[in-house]
């Protein structure tokens, strides 16, 4: 059973940072190789997280540069 972790964080001010912050997490588990089950869906799931939230971000960034330029 795994020890639940206390963790104290911040909330980012602003998207560049969340992305950021979103990035740092894909590198930090990129490189890793999980031997057990447990691990590699760890590294999935945050991977896959991080992809989303970035995702989001980006799309929000992408329509407001682009807002004017709509067919």
């Amino acid at each position: 059973m795994e020890e639940e972790l206390e963790i104290e964080y911040e909330y980012a001010d602003t998207r560049a940072e969340v992305i950021t912050q979103c990035y740092n997490a894909i590198a930090a588990v990129e490189m890793l190789d999980p031997i057990t089950k447990s691990g590699q869906e760890r590294k999935k799931r945050i991977l896959n997280k991080s992809l989303r939230v970035i995702d989001f971000y980006v799309s929000q960034i992408h329509d407001e540069v682009f807002e004017d330029q709509e067919d």
